[in-house]
């Protein structure tokens, strides 16, 4: 967790009531509960929210866990225009005015969380899916 911290200003207390389980190049994300070790004697191949997952040089984020958790960021954020969301949801990228190194980007639309970007250079990639992004254009 301290990647978010460091990257997005999110801090680890967020997340105190969860447990985070590590499979192959993927992290999840569970609510600690007192069913747990019940739950441990049943054979399961996945639980929880996918958080996070190694690919190339960077530590990825899911789209899911910053929209859920994007909120509670205070740096790295991306306010996006309209014209920007289009060009995500065709698959381009769009140029960032902004002054921040290369990596993921929370990006946001009208003050929500809509999910991640990857600033290199200064241009976004979104890694939003585009049938994501299809409501924010219509």
């Amino acid at each position: 967790m301290s990647f978010l911290e460091e990257r997005f200003g999110i801090v680890k207390e967020v997340f105190d009531d969860f447990l985070l389980l590590k499979k192959n190049k993927s992290w999840w994300l569970l609510r600690q509960s007192e069913y747990i070790s019940q739950a441990s004697l049943l054979k399961v191949s996945t639980v929880g929210l996918k958080a996070f997952q190694v690919i190339g040089q960077y530590i990825k984020p899911t789209t899911r866990l910053i929209q859920i958790f994007g909120r509670h960021a205070n740096r790295t954020v991306l306010e996006v225009q309209p014209s920007d969301v289009k060009r995500m949801a065709t698959g381009m990228q769009f140029h960032a005015n902004i002054e921040l190194g290369n990596g993921y980007v929370i990006l946001s639309f009208m003050g929500a969380i809509i999910g991640l970007g990857l600033l290199i250079d200064g241009r976004v990639s979104s890694q939003i899916p585009r049938r994501d992004l299809v409501s924010f254009v219509e």
